[in-house]
């Protein structure tokens, strides 16, 4: 502990605590002398005042039960197919599909680089959804950047699904979709 005194000088204070059932001296800086441990009649180390103790585990085999097998409910497999926004910022578009439903979690664009001559927006590969636009049970989206939601549009015209999301970010998707004629 630091303590200054009116001319700014720095005095170190050792503070002296009782810890269980013995003393301790604990520097300003947190370190401990090295002591050695109180121990009991036989070298073993002194039980504390802390109440009984627990059992000790001991080595003895355990009986393994006979394993049981189950049937397989479902031999479906959930499946998560990023479509873009991995490694990279924006086109943020991930599928889930489990049997033979899809949800889709954003569908956002991309805005191009400096060396894109001529393109206005980047969107996600839509052909796997186009493929299996009958799988496909909604989209879902996160929030409102145009990152999550730039490319809806151009998949609200191929595969015409329900899209849940915010009532903020609703509003932002109309505006969104009457700007592609798409009606929502």
């Amino acid at each position: 502990m630091k303590l200054r005194n009116n001319d700014h000088a720095r005095q170190y204070v050792h503070v002296v605590r009782q810890v269980k059932n013995r003393r301790a001296t604990v520097k300003a800086d947190g370190e401990r002398p090295n002591r050695p441990r109180p121990q009991g009649d036989n070298g073993e180390r002194r039980q504390s005042n802390r109440g009984p103790r627990r059992p000790q585990r001991t080595n003895t085999p355990v009986e393994k039960h006979e394993q049981t097998t189950r049937p397989h409910v479902r031999k479906d497999k959930l499946q998560i197919i990023p479509l873009g926004g991995l490694g990279e910022i924006g086109k943020n578009m991930t599928i889930f599909q489990y049997g033979d439903d899809i949800v889709v979690l954003d569908a956002g664009l991309a805005f191009p680089e400096n060396d894109m001559l001529g393109v206005d927006i980047v969107i996600p590969d839509m052909s796997y959804l186009i493929e299996h636009k009958d799988k496909v049970r909604a989209v879902v989206i996160t929030h409102g950047h145009e990152d999550h939601i730039g490319s809806l549009a151009y998949l609200l015209k191929e595969v015409n699904v329900p899209v849940y999301a915010t009532n903020l970010v609703c509003g932002l998707i109309e505006g969104k979709l009457k700007e592609h004629h798409v009606k929502s």
